[in-house]
């Protein structure tokens, strides 16, 4: 389970005050998987900051024919950016948003934002 790296994604993030929302992409869960899922993030998740989400996507695994689990990942996003963030109906709101792809097993040691120094 990613559960623990996505806790600890979630906690440095909350920990070097980054600033925006921060969306936990799952894809291929089962009902199983995601009512768990559902209940971590609203149990501990949540409780750091309300700007940390998650959102759901089917399995995208076998998108081609064969069994390939890493379509998920650019497909998840796709399907974040079409069905969770809407971009195409907000493309004038978000058209110098920075949106930031990074694994769970990520840290912040501080805030990504505007400043590249």
């Amino acid at each position: 389970s990613q559960n623990w790296q996505s806790f600890m994604f979630f906690y440095y993030t909350h920990k070097v005050s980054q600033p925006g929302y921060v969306v936990r992409i799952a894809s291929g869960c089962s009902e199983g998987q995601r009512r768990e899922l559902v209940k971590f993030h609203e149990n501990v998740i949540s409780k750091l900051s309300p700007k940390f989400s998650v959102h759901f996507t089917p399995d995208f695994s076998k998108i081609s024919g064969d069994n390939y689990k890493y379509y998920n990942k650019p497909f998840g996003l796709n399907h974040w950016l079409e069905h969770g963030l809407k971009y195409k109906e907000n493309e004038d709101r978000l058209e110098d948003a920075i949106i930031m792809i990074l694994d769970p097993d990520m840290i912040l040691l501080r805030p990504l934002t505007y400043d590249f120094t």
